[in-house]
Order: structure tokens, then C-alpha cells, then sequence
């Protein structure tokens, strides 16, 4: 006879598992139907959600048109003047960034002026691109970036651009050197700003002309290369000491003469500033200022006529500062020649004309 005891299974606190087991799960970890609809709910939401968040983003680089972006500051200096690179990071930040990395553009420029005349010029450029679909954004970061590093280099060629100055001393010494004729050339050379000018780096070239022979060009110059300093002006004051220094009076040429030939000599450089010391008077075989000085309607016809020996130069952008002294002449002379200077010089050869008596 055999006998059997079944006995009876404790119950189990998560319930039977034997219809919803998941293989590889211990029987009290696996979910139960509604918890895996919960998870199945929550990964269909956040599917939907990045799909809405990729399709807006496209939609967004493939409809935007790129735009220039406005406002953004232009470096202009004098060449004269002393100032810093401006640093990229205070003339781009992160809200022009990101619209350059969006697409858009920009222009900066950059120039040196001296005395009106511009001398040097640059610019920046970021052009606009339409961010399509298949474009690269990592293309157009590297762009923005190079181009950010190419704005650096530029502002410290703009900030650091130095050349050679050419100043020229025009003196119509035919009477000779006179004490306050002496001292005005001393003071007006002075106010130059020749010093300044080596101070801040530039090279000069110092050249002084006598205008007592038209022939014979009677010249001597000083060149200071850049970089040479505020000391290297005792070689302008030794030059200006030996040419007033020649004080005795010379024979009457033709002025026009003489300083068309004088003018001549730097035709062509840039940079030039022109001192001219002279009552104006011209009294040769040309002209005489002296019998009858030149009045408006003439002005022309004598223009060409004191061209007849030596031609005026090309004087166009140039500065010429004209400064007239007491001479034998009378006062109504002198400004009848300084008027028919300034039209020769300014009128027809576009000089900016400065006179002064």
C-alpha cells in the first residue's frame, strides 16, 4: 500500500506569475501588464517629442534667410594717433556668435587717414550662408572662427600701421634770413608734430629747399627710418640750423620757377606735408608781382604762362601750408599773390591749400 501527503504551498506575496513571467527575470521583479503600458505610453511621448524638436530645427535652417547684421563698429584713426587693437571677444559676443554660426554676415572696416588722404585699408568680411538642410554647421563654426582670428590680425596691422612721413621746408630766401624770419621757421617746423611722429614710430624723410635759384635745385634731406624715436630729432634741428644759418640775400630768380622744381623733386610720395616761407612776389621775366599784381580775371592765362620754363607737378591730395611774411612788397601785393597761389595750387592742382600771412 503506498501513501502520498501533498502538502499545502504558502501563498505568494506578489501573486501568480505564471502567466506574465519574462525570461531571465527573477519572479518578483517582472511587471505586470499595466506598468509595461505605462513604459511603452512614456517611450512613444518622448519619440514624438524629440521628432517635433528635429523637424522644427529643420524646418527652421531650411525656411530662415540669412541677414547682414547692422551696427557693428568701422576703426578709423589718424595715423597720428596713438590707440590699441580692439579685442575679438568684446566686438563679437556670444549673441553676434550665434548669428554668424546661424548664417549670418558682416562687414568691418578698417583705415588710416593722414591729413584727409587715406593711407591704408582693410576689411573684414563674414558672408552670409543660408543654412540648408545639408549644409554643415561644423563647416560654418570653422568659417566663423577662422574668420574671427582673421579680424585679430587686422586690428593689430590697423592698430600698429606705421610708415615714413615726408616733410618739406620751401624757404624763399632771396632777401636772406631775417631774425623773425628765422624764428617763425623754428616755431611753425615745430608745430609739425615732426617729434610726435618719431615718438609714435614713424620713419621721416626731412628735406629743405631754397628758392633763390631756379636752375640749380638747391636741396639737402635727413631720412630717419621707423622705429627710431623721439632722440632722432636732433637730426631735423641740425638740418634746419644749417639752412638758416645761410643768411645772406641772392639774386631775384622766378619763384614759380624755383618751386615748381623744388615740388617736383618728391612727386609721387605719399605722406607729404609742404612748408612753404614766401611774400609770393614773383618778379622775373615771366611776371612782375612788384608793377602789377595779378588780379582774379587773369589768374588762368598766368597760371600757364610761369609753366613755361618748368611745369607745375602733380600736387593733387597734397597739403600745402603757405606761410607769408613782411617784405619789401606792399600788403595789398602780397595778397593779391597769395590769392593767385591758392588758386593755382588749390583751385586748378586739387592741393588742400593752407595760407596764412
Amino acid at each position: 500500500m503506498e501513501f502520498r501527503f501533498d502538502l499545502p504551498q504558502p501563498p505568494s506575496p506578489m501573486g501568480s506569475m505564471s502567466e506574465t513571467s519574462f525570461p531571465g527575470m527573477p519572479p518578483q521583479q517582472q511587471p505586470d501588464g499595466q506598468t509595461n503600458k505605462r513604459e511603452a505610453l512614456l517611450y512613444l511621448i518622448a519619440g514624438a517629442v524629440i521628432s517635433a524638436v528635429i523637424i522644427a530645427f529643420v524646418s527652421y535652417r531650411t525656411s530662415r534667410q540669412p541677414e547682414e547684421i547692422s551696427g557693428m563698429p568701422s576703426y578709423v584713426r589718424n595715423m597720428m594717433d596713438q590707440v590699441t587693437a580692439p579685442p575679438a571677444d568684446k566686438v563679437f559676443p556670444a549673441a553676434i556668435m550665434n548669428r554668424l554660426f546661424a548664417g549670418d554676415g558682416l562687414e568691418i572696416p578698417f583705415r588710416v587717414t593722414f591729413r584727409g588722404q587715406e593711407e591704408w585699408n582693410a576689411k573684414l568680411t563674414i558672408p552670409k550662408q543660408r543654412m540648408t538642410l545639408f549644409a554643415s554647421y561644423r563647416k560654418r563654426q570653422n568659417l566663423v572662427r577662422a574668420k574671427i582670428a582673421e579680424f585679430s590680425e587686422l586690428a593689430r596691422n590697423w592698430a600698429g600701421y606705421r610708415d615714413t612721413l615726408v616733410y618739406e621746408i620751401h624757404l624763399d630766401n632771396t632777401d636772406g634770413i631775417s631774425p623773425s624770419l628765422d624764428r617763425m621757421v623754428r616755431r611753425q617746423v615745430e608745430e609739425l608734430d615732426i617729434r610726435r611722429a618719431l615718438k609714435l614710430g614713424h620713419g621721416v624723410e626731412f628735406w629743405v629747399f631754397r628758392l633763390s635759384n631756379e636752375f640749380r635745385l638747391k636741396d639737402d634731406h635727413v631720412t630717419i627710418a621707423k622705429g627710431a624715436g623721439e632722440t632722432a630729432y636732433s637730426e631735423v634741428e641740425s638740418m634746419l640750423r644749417n639752412m638758416l644759418a645761410d643768411n645772406t640775400p641772392k639774386s631775384r630768380t622766378s619763384l614759380a620757377s624755383g618751386i615748381f622744381n623744388s615740388l617736383n623733386k618728391n612727386e609721387g610720395k605719399k605722406n607729404r606735408t609742404v612748408l612753404v616761407f614766401s611774400d609770393g612776389i614773383e618778379y622775373s621775366a615771366l611776371a612782375d608781382f612788384y608793377k602789377h599784381p595779378p588780379q582774379p580775371a587773369e589768374f588762368p592765362e598766368l597760371w600757364n604762362r610761369l609753366q613755361e620754363k618748368i611745369p607745375c607737378p602733380d600736387v593733387k591730395g597734397l597739403t600745402i601750408i603757405w606761410k607769408g611774411f613782411k617784405t619789401d612788397a606792399s600788403e595789398d601785393q602780397i595778397l593779391a599773390a597769395q590769392r593767385f597761389w591758392t588758386y593755382g595750387f588749390s583751385t586748378v592742382g586739387k592741393a588742400g591749400m593752407k595760407m596764412e600771412y
